[in-house]
């Protein structure tokens, strides 16, 4: 690969991970690979590139941890185009750059080097640092979609948060969110909980799984495979009076995420039969597109590994989300 091919590449990961970026309230600071939100967390996404066996490696430069300093929360999202990307914390890495790992580059100054291997069998990316074998980090391969979600977990810093950062949110999202960091009547850790509920992660997330006994598995569908799952919320959000309600088990399914986006809508929703939930479909959908991705009238919400303990108060929400799910089929 020419020098040319080598640094056009290196660009496409740095304007790639921009528009990644962009979306969660980023900016670039500057010309340089700093990127920066309101809350005063900074990502470092320096370019990558290929090397000699295959092997892909970066440079983290001195002069940007200096920038930032070394108080502030730092983390590393790497792209490795055109469809992987790479992000940890620099506190992972910062043991090994020193004398050891430090190069001096004509136009870059001090930069420490760092070798990657990719098994994208494994999706798991080995990074080493450079001179140093025994330097080593191994984290998981991540395509767009499990990126933007993993940034959206470990980001969010409600102390200095503020509800412009998430304008690219649906409305419904960012209405919720806007009222969650606006509260005086929220603690810190209180509204970076109530958050990671809302875009149904953290403790929500956890509760439901654990309340259907299913472990990541849709109870309707009995599609495993986590990135396709959302913890939905039965009750809309903000109609939960309490605290109680928005994190409680009994007010969430973990639905695959087209059946969800029909739930939230209340396109659909779940009925009592004899044994269990029978799905009911708003008749304005299309029947047969539906077909296509699985959604049909045979479909049933198994509720079977619920403790029966559990079950009046899963039985409200889901009577109250078939109401409102019947008014709007009339």
């Amino acid at each position: 690969m020419s020098e040319s091919d080598v640094q056009q590449q290196r660009n496409e990961s740095k304007s790639c991970n921009e528009d990644v970026l962009l979306d969660i309230g980023f900016l670039r600071v500057g010309s340089s690979s700093i990127y920066k939100n309101k809350a005063g967390v900074y990502i470092l996404s320096p370019g990558i590139s290929p090397g000699k066996h295959e092997k892909y490696w970066f440079d983290i430069r001195d002069a940007n941890l200096q920038k930032i300093g070394r108080s502030a929360k730092v983390w590393v999202l790497l792209r490795i185009v055109p469809d992987w990307f790479a992000f940890f914390s620099i506190e992972n890495i910062r043991e090994y750059m020193n004398e050891k790992t430090q190069d001096i580059r004509k136009v870059s100054g001090l930069v420490y080097g760092f070798h990657c291997d990719i098994d994208e069998h494994t999706q798991r990316i080995k990074i080493t640092a450079k001179n140093d074998r025994l330097a080593t980090l191994s984290v998981d391969l991540l395509d767009r979609k499990k990126v933007k979600k993993l940034l959206l977990e470990n980001i969010i810093d409600t102390e200095k948060e503020t509800p412009s950062n998430y304008k690219n949110l649906n409305d419904d999202l960012y209405f919720d969110i806007n009222e969650i960091t606006t509260s005086t009547n929220l603690t810190d850790t209180e509204k970076s909980t109530l958050i990671k509920a809302r875009i149904g992660q953290g403790e929500f997330r956890k509760n439901v799984i654990t309340l259907w006994g299913f472990g990541e598995s849709c109870p309707v569908t009995k599609i495993s495979t986590r990135e396709l799952l959302v913890a939905s919320h039965i009750k809309p959000w903000r109609k939960c009076t309490t605290k109680t309600e928005r994190l409680d088990g009994a007010n969430g399914i973990l639905l695959c995420s087209h059946l969800d986006k029909l739930f939230d809508s209340h396109l659909v929703s779940f009925k009592k039969s004899t044994n269990d939930y029978m799905i009911c479909i708003n008749n304005k959908l299309n029947k047969q597109e539906l077909t296509e991705i699985g959604i049909t009238k045979s479909l049933r919400l198994d509720t079977g590994k619920v403790d029966p303990k559990n079950m009046p108060r899963l039985k409200m929400y889901l009577e109250e989300h078939y109401r409102i799910f019947s008014k709007n089929t009339k």
